[in-house]
């Protein structure tokens, strides 16, 4: 089973690759480097009244841009007190319910989702980042959405008394190190909102490949009693204990057999069709496969399906022949 889902993954990201498409820059975050920079997005964060002069249209289209975008900036001179190791959990935890000052000069930021920044690490490990983070080569870099993202009206840079603080959701944050080079990221915490968000954007990846990726699907299952034929006619209470069992099955065969059409493609990208299984059942498990109709005829699609049915237990598992002494199944392999 578990190879059956790490083929179909993979299969996925390779169509997504033949899009074009990388996952990872489906939504690249805003560097946010100077302190004028976060002065800038403070300077949009009171929404302007339409009874206000100036150029209200023009304000509000940036502000609109401002909101929905994803930014990131560094929290250098972080003090390393700050930072808790336990050795129960072997977590490094840094406090989110407070307030940092990322550039001189620039606002203070304020997580609006309060939280517990963690990074997973032996005692080793978490002593030598400290004394990174002492000597200024390891940093804390964060990505955020400005607290507007979910109510346009909400003021995301409000005067506080030691000036002007941004107002953010926390998406991630990253422990990083730079020492004159290039930064290496040592690990990565991860928010709620921040997971939530990664997925639906990798969602929007996958919809965009989705009428290019290859389809498997069971069309058409059926079950023969013991002794009987495909033609025969069952009882209400048998017919329904069987499609229930075809609820549980079809699934099952689909992804079992999606690495084959994958690998298939591989070959001749241009190949589509139907199989149609028989497969006995037996006290041990199933029998051998038979092909009762292959319309892609491609000999090494067929062997890979008897392997995998023969392997796959979720398959092997199927009612004894007590019940059914054979399934029948009808699969399209297409290109969508």
């Amino acid at each position: 089973m578990r190879r059956a889902k790490a083929a179909a993954i993979t299969g996925l990201v390779t169509m997504v690759t033949w899009l074009g498409v990388s996952v990872h820059q489906v939504e690249a975050a805003t560097p946010v480097d100077e302190a004028q920079d976060l002065n800038e997005l403070c300077a949009l964060g009171p929404p302007k009244g339409a009874d206000e002069a100036g150029e209200i249209i023009s304000y509000h289209k940036q502000r609109r841009a401002a909101v929905h975008g994803v930014y990131e900036t560094e929290l250098q001179g972080l003090d390393e007190g700050l930072f808790r190791y336990d050795r129960v959990s072997g977590l490094l935890t840094l406090s989110g319910f407070r307030t940092f000052e990322p550039l001189p000069g620039g606002p203070s930021i304020r997580f609006r989702n309060e939280c517990i920044l963690s990074f997973e690490m032996d005692e080793d490990q978490a002593l030598d980042l400290l004394a990174r983070v002492a000597m200024g080569t390891a940093h804390l870099r964060i990505g955020f959405l400005l607290a507007a993202h979910e109510d346009y009206d909400t003021n995301f840079c409000p005067n506080q008394p030691e000036g002007p603080q941004l107002q953010v959701d926390l998406l991630y944050a990253e422990i990083i190190e730079s020492d004159g080079g290039e930064a290496q990221v040592i690990d990565t915490y991860q928010t709620p909102l921040g997971h939530r968000r990664a997925l639906q954007q990798s969602l929007l990846v996958v919809d965009a490949a989705r009428q290019q990726l290859p389809e498997i699907k069971v069309s058409h299952l059926q079950w023969r009693a013991p002794g009987g034929s495909w033609e025969d006619e069952v009882d209400d209470e048998t017919q329904d204990l069987w499609n229930a069992l075809s609820t549980e099955l079809e699934p099952h065969l689909e992804r079992t057999i999606y690495p084959c059409y994958i690998r298939a493609l591989a070959r001749n990208a241009s190949l589509q069709g139907a199989l149609v299984l028989e497969v006995p059942l037996v006290d041990e498990g199933i029998g051998e496969v038979r092909f009762l109709m292959d319309t892609l005829g491609d000999a090494t699609v067929r062997s890979c399906v008897q392997e995998r049915i023969d392997e796959e237990e979720a398959i092997s598992e199927s009612p004894p022949s007590t019940e059914a002494e054979a399934f029948k199944a009808t699969i399209l392999m297409r290109r969508r």
